[in-house]
Formats: C-alpha cells, sequence, structure tokens
C-alpha cells in the first residue's frame, strides 16, 4: 500500500479530495486505485468507465477478480441503485409531509 485517502462526507458527485488525491497518487506511482466497495469510489458508470480509459487500474474488494468489462457493469449497477435510492428517500420524504411531519429543511 502506497497512501490510505478517504472522503468525510458522501457527495454526488466526484470531486472529492480523498478521491482526487487518490487518482493524483496513482498517477505519480503508476498504483492501482483499491477500494473497500466499488461505491466508495463512484457511484456513476460514466466516471469509472472514464478513469479506466485513462488508464487508471482501479479494483475493488468486494468485486474479486472483476475485470475492467465487469467494473464498468458493477458500476451501472450501481448507479442504478444510487437512483433508486434517491427515489425511495425522496417519496419517504413526500409521505412524511404529507401526514403532517415537520421535515428540517422543507
Amino acid at each position: 500500500m502506497i497512501a490510505d485517502y478517504s472522503d468525510m462526507a458522501s457527495r454526488k458527485d466526484d470531486r472529492r479530495p480523498g478521491l482526487q488525491a487518490a487518482l493524483a497518487r496513482c498517477r505519480q506511482f503508476g498504483a492501482v486505485l483499491v477500494a473497500a466497495r466499488l461505491d466508495r469510489i463512484t457511484r456513476r458508470a460514466h466516471t469509472l468507465s472514464g478513469l479506466l480509459e485513462e488508464g487508471y487500474q482501479i479494483r475493488a474488494a468486494d468485486k474479486p477478480g472483476a475485470d475492467d468489462l465487469m467494473m464498468r457493469i458493477y458500476a451501472a449497477m450501481t448507479q442504478k441503485e444510487r437512483e433508486l435510492i434517491s427515489e425511495r428517500t425522496r417519496s419517504a420524504l413526500a409521505a412524511a409531509k404529507a401526514r403532517g411531519t415537520a421535515l428540517a429543511g422543507c
């Protein structure tokens, strides 16, 4: 292991300081970017595909043995899961608001 990076907050976009630092270090040393789970790298299939096209080697401990094609497929499924979570959250918040529940920021 060359270095360990993390981001304190989850964001929908990929402009996270920890991810950007890890990518810079991988570029510097030609290292493989490894995460415990694929969704800790990105939840956007386009982003993962772009990183692979740029020459980054990316692996996730929860997907052992997955090659670049399989990583792209898993990334598409991860993106879909993020979309479904967002839809369920919006529906639950709308239902709570309709019941008269006070919601922060609404």
